[in-house]
């Protein structure tokens, strides 16, 4: 059990040990497995459906492991607002990028400073795809740089922040100053924040391949998917605080902790296999965060979502 710590504010905050905190944690999962297992059983049973809703489709659209990582990657940190308006950022980039990303001649890649998704310019989409091509280059891969920054015994989320940090050097133009796009493109793990857009490209490149997550990652340094965290979206967190998964409020660092040690408690060593089921009950109108009798009658989640049971007991 030494790889499935209680998070440490839970020790602190709610539970005076260990055997309480899993004693608490098994009473809950004993009346939410079953209807998260349904809930992974439909999106499994749903397959490519649902993955092209999802950004990670783009990355499918290629086949060599470095353009899949460096798209991939340009479509996690592209991953908020609007699904509809984050799909045409990336058909943008991609028609940019054509068929061999990494071998995009200049005058071409040039274009991408004419995009902007919401408040992030194209220059910072230009500033990552240089970055990610310097990494490569002197790594190998994307995977490789963060499993040299695992191999002086740092744990996943200073690991991650130390990859972080090196893909920002060489992202940057040689004597200009760092876009300020690209650090809310690539957030800082070491914060507060629950750094959801590069949990979810840890997510593709760990996990799989399963058809949604690519499971590119293997080898030395590279992380398992027991060690992977939640990438807390609004509508995993929203869940999570509906069914009971979540008491905090906050979609900080400390609740993704929390949801993801609930989620281990029923696959230890593939928590994660649940986010994506989880996320794209909201971001396909599967839930529309409030009781709806017509939609959620048919969600495997509706007994034991709190909005739903207490409309079912009115």
């Amino acid at each position: 059990m030494s790889g499935d710590p209680t998070p440490a504010h839970l020790l602190l905050r709610r539970y005076s040990s260990e055997a309480r905190a899993r004693a608490a944690r098994q009473r809950r999962l004993e009346r939410l497995a079953p209807a998260l297992l349904e809930t992974a059983r439909r999106a499994e049973a749903a397959g490519r459906g649902l993955r092209e809703r999802d950004p990670i489709a783009f990355a499918h659209r290629y086949q060599a492991p470095l353009d899949r990582e460096l798209v991939a990657l340009v479509a996690a940190t592209l991953a908020f607002g609007n699904a509809v308006a984050i799909a045409g950022t990336l058909e943008r980039v991609v028609a940019i990028l054509g068929p061999r990303p990494r071998e995009v001649e200049a005058g071409r890649l040039s274009r991408l400073e004419g995009l902007r998704h919401r408040w992030v310019s194209g220059k910072a989409l230009r500033a990552l795809h240089r970055g990610v091509l310097r990494v490569q280059e002197e790594a190998g891969s994307l995977g490789a740089a963060l499993g040299r920054a695992r191999r002086d015994g740092r744990d996943l989320r200073e690991a991650l922040a130390t990859w972080r940090a090196g893909l920002l050097l060489a992202a940057r133009p040689r004597g200009e100053e760092e876009d300020r796009g690209l650090r809310y493109l690539l957030s800082d793990p070491r914060g507060a924040g629950a750094s959801k857009r590069l949990h979810l490209f840890l997510r593709w490149m760990v996990r799989g391949p399963d058809g949604v997550d690519l499971g590119l990652w293997r080898g030395e340094g590279a992380p398992r998917p027991s060690e992977l965290i939640v990438p807390l979206d609004t509508h995993v967190h929203w869940l999570a605080r509906a069914i009971g998964l979540l008491e905090r409020r906050d979609a900080g660092w400390k609740s993704a902790e929390e949801i993801t040690w609930m989620l281990r408690g029923i696959d230890p060593e593939d928590p994660l296999r649940f986010d994506f089921p989880l996320a794209h009950l909201g971001i396909s109108g599967g839930c529309r965060h409030r009781h709806v009798a017509s939609i959620c009658r048919e969600c495997p989640l509706a007994t034991v979502c709190r909005p739903a049971l207490r409309a079912a007991s009115r």
